[in-house]
């Protein structure tokens, strides 16, 4: 299995040189290494970092606040988060809690030493609240399936719900295609 890991020491330096030329604008290596610490290096969260800070006039007192205070900031630590399965985010949510690896997660460098790699995505986790998110259950007994406490199945066609029914009963495992 490769793994492509989060921080590219080239390719980030390559980003920001490319955007400070285009830009011709630059900022300093004390800041660069600021974007590099706050991202974990993560290619897209750290270009658009540095993208965001060329754009001010003046250079933040906290890069950290403003940073995470920042729509496009947001929005890729969004997409950061729905990357992520809903197991993973269960994990990434609770990892102070959970002794168990996630060699995945470890092996992209998202989490290291039980430890989020990206502070501004540590942040943006701390403040969703998972307990609300309604899961898929099915109850063998009515032959039902809900999300959350509303039954659902009148709403599947028969193949829908023969194939989610498999997916939730079998949820512990990768199913292949033909299964």
């Amino acid at each position: 299995t490769v793994y492509l890991r989060v921080y590219d020491p080239v390719g980030i330096q390559f980003r920001f040189a490319y955007t400070e030329k285009v830009t011709e604008k630059n900022v300093s290596d004390d800041i660069k290494k600021q974007i590099i610490d706050l991202t974990g290096g993560h290619g897209k969260i750290a270009r658009l970092a540095h993208e965001t800070l060329l754009a001010e006039e003046a250079m933040p007192h906290n890069i950290h606040e403003f940073l995470k205070n920042t729509n496009n900031i947001k929005t890729a630590l969004s997409d950061l988060w729905n990357f992520l399965s809903p197991a993973e985010q269960y994990y990434v949510k609770n990892l102070s809690n959970n002794p168990e690896k996630n060699l995945y997660l470890e092996n992209i460098q998202i989490v290291k030493d039980q430890k989020l790699t990206i502070p501004l995505f540590e942040d943006y986790v701390q403040k969703i609240d998972i307990s609300n998110q309604k899961t898929f259950t099915y109850n063998t007994e009515s032959n039902e399936i809900c999300k959350g406490d509303e039954s659902i199945s009148d709403t599947l066609s028969p193949s829908e719900f023969r194939l989610l029914r498999y997916l939730i009963v079998h949820s512990e495992k990768v199913c292949e295609k033909d299964e």
